[in-house]
């Protein structure tokens, strides 16, 4: 697929460095009747909207800093432009880190992060980004300074405003600043790799699952991929399934052993140690599928494996390039496609088909303008619809923030 426009963009881009910069900029756009869409690395400028540009374009990338790490209390206060390489960088200073390992964590922003809630394979055992934000200072469409969460609680018309702004897309407020937990960072790590080499193997991988998940084991990461992404990472062939566990030494010991003397007589194991499982993570966060179309997909758990499978189904017949991985512990699944526009559109629809009747859903996380105006980002309209509507009209409404970025065309 060629690349193509993503939209999401503006007539003019404003660079304002304070918060209370970026409250001025939304006032006058409220008076004056326009519309906004901040903007902090541009990793989620093809995620939501349908719209080609807004009036003004709000870059946050000035605001860039670590406003206060307190490494006592485990907490980091920073300016949302601020990357989330950076503030690992800091904190693993002092043996900390903020356990969300979104893709391209040297382009994402802790705002972005946030707005879309996004996480990666360890949101297994850490969670997503809603699980490490414990205060927000936010300029809302009104021009006001709001603080929810850590030293200040302020909520607006009785909403938790910490709950709603996480996964908002940037509609019902502008993220200035976000105050995060921390953890420590691990003192010891192991990745093993199980690679099944064959279809027939793999019908082994779902017992294995569901045996794995019933002990007291606590791996990091659960990821199924399937055999392109298997060669691409590992450049052996076959699907794969990686197992992360992160903890002190002896724990960790205990858990790859379990591993060796339970994993399918018709896997390969291949094992990976610290250093060597921190830079495949860090690699495999920056992986690049910029041509491609951006699918998250929603499931139980257990799904996950099947999703994985229908998509290589899905994608015969097509001229479609795929690529797939999913967490059986977290239930989220990412698939990219690439190839003929029309292929891809149609392969986009079948998999939402499957989602939706299978109770889960598919999401557009990267499109250009023109497939997400034919697709559609979000799928079917959810029946709590009527509720997300009312909270936009409240907080904003004059449509001022990123307009139909987000579910329904709010």
């Amino acid at each position: 697929m060629q690349q193509q426009a993503l939209g999401n963009e503006g007539r003019q881009r404003v660079n304002p460095s304070t918060p209370e910069e970026v409250a001025d900029i939304l006032k006058h756009a409220k008076d004056k009747n326009e519309t906004v869409i901040p903007i902090g690395g541009g990793t989620k400028q093809g995620f939501g909207g349908e719209g080609d540009e807004a009036d003004k374009l709000l870059s946050l990338e000035n605001l860039n800093q670590v406003i206060e790490y307190s490494p006592g209390d485990m907490t980091m206060t920073v300016q949302a432009g601020t990357t989330m390489e950076k503030i690992n960088e800091t904190a693993r200073a002092e043996q900390q880190m903020v356990p969300l390992d979104p893709s391209y964590p040297s382009q994402a922003t802790i705002g972005g992060v946030v707005a879309a809630n996004d996480s990666g394979p360890k949101r297994m055992a850490y969670g997503s980004a809603r699980d490490h934000v414990i205060g927000l200072r936010v300029a809302d469409p009104n021009g006001e300074i709001l603080r929810s969460g850590g030293k200040v609680v302020k909520n607006v018309a009785g909403y938790d405003m910490n709950k709603l702004l996480v996964g908002s897309m940037g509609t019902l407020g502008v993220i200035t600043e976000v105050t995060l937990k921390l953890r420590p960072y691990p003192k010891y790590t192991v990745m093993c790799v199980l690679t099944f080499p064959d279809e027939k193997a793999v019908s082994a991988v779902k017992p294995f699952v569901s045996e794995l998940l019933d002990t007291r084991l606590e791996p990091v990461t659960l990821e199924y991929m399937e055999p392109n992404l298997t060669e691409r990472l590992f450049q052996t062939h076959g699907y794969s399934l990686v197992i992360t566990f992160e903890d002190v030494q002896k724990a960790v010991e205990v858990q790859e052993k379990w591993i060796r003397e339970h994993m399918p007589d018709t896997a390969e194991l291949s094992v990976f140690y610290d250093n060597d499982v921190e830079e495949f993570w860090r690699t495999f966060a920056q992986r690049s599928f910029a041509d491609a179309v951006h699918v998250k997909v929603g499931s139980k758990n257990m799904q996950v494996l099947d999703h994985i499978h229908h998509c290589k189904n899905l994608q015969e017949g097509r001229d479609v390039h795929l690529f797939a991985h999913g967490g059986a512990g977290h239930g989220i699944s990412r698939v990219y496609a690439s190839g003929d526009g029309a292929a891809v559109q149609s392969f986009v629809e079948d998999l939402r088909t499957h989602c939706e009747q299978s109770k889960g859903y598919a999401i557009l996380t990267h499109a250009p303008l023109d497939v997400r105006k034919s697709v559609g980002v979000w799928g079917a309209t959810p029946g709590y619809f009527s509720i997300l509507k009312g909270i936009k009209q409240q907080l904003d409404p004059n449509g001022v923030l990123n307009p139909n970025r987000f579910v329904g065309g709010i």
